[in-house]
């Protein structure tokens, strides 16, 4: 999944989105971010939060701290399925996969114990990601907000 979204006139920028899997699609993904349009730069992973299975689970990213993704007309994220940062047993019928060698399923019978699948279900390539609620948004900053509430503050003092 690939977004391009202008942030000019914007800064301390957050990302959220909704995300499930079916059990044979990777559990593991790759959040990026590109602010030429061009170059992918990895921002984290979601340390294998798809699992179990076809569950929505809600990952929020914040991007304030990164000065070049402010103001940017280039910016743009994706999220990539990415080899199991860590090693796992995928199912009983196969060998333990080292960290960064294979796709671990999201179904939750793989386990990161060595031998400690009980069930036959693999990692396929017809495993599918669902996304929904994708939303780019404008963090606040401290100031903004409290001053926010003054002018709250004041209005409602003045209306008595």
């Amino acid at each position: 999944m690939q977004f391009a979204v202008s942030t000019l006139g914007q800064s301390n920028i957050a990302i959220s989105f909704d995300h499930r899997a079916t059990g044979t699609a990777s559990r593991f993904a790759s959040i990026e971010y590109t602010t030429d349009g061009t170059n992918w730069i990895v921002f984290g992973n979601n340390s294998g939060g798809l699992s179990p299975h076809d569950t929505f689970f809600t990952f929020s990213y914040d991007l304030s701290a990164i000065a070049a993704v402010n103001n940017n007309a280039n910016f743009a994220f994706r999220v990539v399925s990415i080899f199991s940062p860590l090693s796992f047993d995928q199912n009983s019928t196969l060998a333990d996969f080292a960290a960064n060698s294979a796709y671990m399923r999201a179904n939750s019978g793989a386990s990161f114990t060595a031998g400690g699948s009980t069930t036959t279900g693999d990692y396929g390539a017809s495993g599918t990601w669902r996304f929904d609620n994708v939303t780019v948004r404008v963090i606040p900053e401290p100031s903004a907000a409290l001053l926010g509430a003054f002018g709250l503050f004041a209005l409602l003092r003045r209306r008595r």
